[in-house]
């Protein structure tokens, strides 16, 4: 019988298991309680089928719950911070971290915290960007954000210069004070490309999604924009003095092919790896561009729209 306490709705239930039944449903929450009522025959096998669902099902919600908190116990224990793991759901103003001896600037509830966690705190064997041993003199991080991969790369390859490129206002703010204490790291408010111009770029459609902005539709709130500069990429590293690129971080949320295809033959060619994001915006057009001199791979998810990708130079260090 249906439990009369509970405000139910009743759907007619098609059986896999040929018998019909009645479905009650409680409506007020995700926590929902079911019962079958059997119009016809006995029902054993059916009820029986039906229990095994809702066991199955409570198993998936404790798992996703001990992954849940697992997340948040790494969250902690990488980053030694109680706050850190607490303020991936508390939202408003600005903390930080300590990593490498030096402060480290986020957005709480944003996914400041996720990036920070993903390319500086997780395993070296399971950080975001790989790097090979190398000794790069020059290296740009071309999709900068807040500057998370920049000080990594300064950190790791000291003798290296990095030039960091972030058009977003906000996010160029955070960029600068996360790399105050890195003298290696020069910042520009501007972004790369083709052409020089003033655009728009739209704003992630998550609105914790800080360094989503792109110039594309997909994944965007077309509603939330700002006005960017954005300069010709051969030309704007000729005035900040660059003749010679080693290695290049790119993660410009769908522009990486643009931007690399207006790269000159000369400086493309100089460059000993590449790594970044894809993101569904001519990312077939970009790896068969790089595989004429640069061994490619990728790492994908299936149900994932974002991947990473990385080419090591066939020609070996330069």
């Amino acid at each position: 019988m249906l439990v009369p306490s509970l405000r139910t709705r009743r759907v007619k239930q098609p059986s896999s298991y040929g018998v019909e039944g009645t479905l009650s449903v409680d409506e007020r929450g995700p926590e929902v309680a079911a019962r079958l009522a059997m119009t016809e025959g006995s029902g054993r096998q059916t009820r029986r089928a039906f229990e095994a669902l809702l066991t199955a099902r409570r198993k998936l919600i404790s798992t996703h719950t001990q992954a849940v908190k697992m997340s948040a116990l790494k969250y902690w224990l990488r980053s030694g911070s109680f706050r850190f793991m607490r303020d991936r759901h508390r939202r408003g103003g600005v903390q930080s971290i300590v990593w490498n001896g030096k402060p480290l600037f986020y957005r709480p509830g944003t996914s400041d915290l996720t990036l920070i966690y993903r390319v500086l705190l997780k395993p070296e064997n399971k950080k975001e960007y790989q790097f090979p041993a190398l000794e790069p003199k020059t290296i740009l991080d071309i999709g900068a954000n807040i500057g998370v991969t920049a000080v990594l790369m300064a950190q790791r390859f000291p003798q290296g210069k990095v030039y960091a490129f972030e058009p977003v206002p906000e996010n160029f703010e955070m960029l600068v004070r996360n790399t105050q204490g890195y003298p290696q790291i020069r910042c520009f408010d501007f972004a790369l490309g083709a052409e020089n111009a003033e655009l728009s770029i739209r704003a992630s459609d998550d609105d914790q999604n800080f360094g989503g902005f792109s110039f594309f539709s997909p994944g965007t709130h077309t509603a939330k924009t700002c006005r960017v500069v954005m300069k010709e990429v051969n030309s704007a590293l000729a005035g900040i003095g660059v003749s010679h690129i080693d290695l290049i971080k790119i993660d410009t949320e769908g522009s990486e092919f643009p931007i690399l295809k207006a790269l000159s033959p000369q400086l493309l060619s100089g460059v000993q790896w590449i790594t970044g994001e894809l993101h569904g915006n001519q990312d077939f057009e970009l790896l068969a561009y790089l595989s004429n001199s640069f061994a490619v791979g990728i790492q994908k998810k299936v149900h994932d729209r974002l991947s990473v990708f990385e080419a090591a130079n066939k020609s070996g260090p330069s």
